[in-house]
């Protein structure tokens, strides 16, 4: 195995290696013998939980979760993911130790859920991105379209989905799907993944037919997460909303984005998807200001 232990300054870890739960388990021992006794152990993981990443060493109330966003050299964001057994001292080294502000750095502060707050919603967008072209209503580039000119995004989910790569971006879901079945990868993106294809985006693509359809489905696939979020209490919806604009380069966070879209066609699109994938319908009312 092949892995890459970066210095914050020394004596603190972050460590980067693949989001694989037993590789990362397999880093923290390696490790383990070398750790001074303040040591903070920080994970780059994306969607696997710090927890479990810690789970049975000696260190666990020194370990937290410090996820970068792609490209790291670039997005300032980085969640601060407290877990279970992370110490209140070891939150404090990470952000007011001034690592974060001396690197300029956004730090948004997340409880240790799957996904935490960005992934939570941004991955069941692109995977339902997946869905609607499997369902034949749209290309990918109409999808694309759809998602610049309606939601406001830089790039739409299939531009995104290029970089990241079909098999990354499915595993990355599939983490999430511990959470219910609304969760569950896309059979398309799956199939992707297998030879990791691209998909061809066709530069200035028109609106499909079904374009209020495919709208209505890629808002709700961010709605049922972003409430549950707020349920769970995972991250304050203010900081969500700024980290979607900063990491993801949306116009509007998920709950700016809620609050825009009519009511109603927001709740029966978010019934909508519960009932296809036999999902509970979150119940959380929305802040009239998040």
């Amino acid at each position: 195995m092949r892995w890459i232990a970066v210095g914050i300054p020394f004596p603190d870890i972050i460590e980067a290696v693949f989001e694989d739960l037993a590789v990362k388990r397999e880093v923290f021992a390696a490790l383990a013998p070398h750790l001074g006794a303040e040591t903070v152990v920080a994970s780059n993981t994306s969607a696997l939980r710090v927890g479990d990443i810690a789970e049975g060493f000696a260190f666990t109330d020194r370990v937290l979760g410090l996820h970068y966003f792609s490209p790291a050299e670039v997005c300032p964001l980085v969640e601060v993911v407290r877990a279970r057994d992370t110490s209140a001292a070891t939150i404090a080294r990470a952000r007011a130790h001034a690592f974060l502000a001396e690197t300029r750095r956004t730090p948004l502060s997340c409880a240790d859920t799957p996904g935490f707050a960005i992934n939570r919603f941004f991955c069941p967008y692109y995977n339902e991105a997946a869905r609607v072209v499997a369902d034949g209503l749209a290309t990918p580039s109409q999808v694309d379209a759809v998602a610049r000119e309606r939601l406001g995004v830089a790039a739409g989910p299939f531009t995104v989905l290029n970089l990241i790569g079909p098999r990354v971006a499915g595993h990355a879901m599939a983490n999430l799907s511990p959470l219910g079945p609304f969760y569950g990868v896309s059979p398309a993106l799956l199939a992707q993944g297998v030879d990791n294809t691209p998909d061809a985006i066709e530069e200035g693509s028109i609106l499909p037919a079904n374009a209020d359809l495919a709208e209505d489905r890629l808002v709700a696939a961010i709605a049922i997460p972003a409430l549950e979020l707020l349920a769970e209490r995972v991250a304050a919806p203010i900081e969500t909303d700024r980290g979607a604009l900063v990491a993801l380069k949306f116009r509007q966070g998920p709950y700016a984005l809620m609050r825009a879209y009519p009511p109603d066609g927001l709740d029966a699109a978010i019934a909508g998807l519960c009932a296809r994938d036999g999902h509970s319908i979150p119940r959380t009312a929305l802040p009239a200001d998040a």
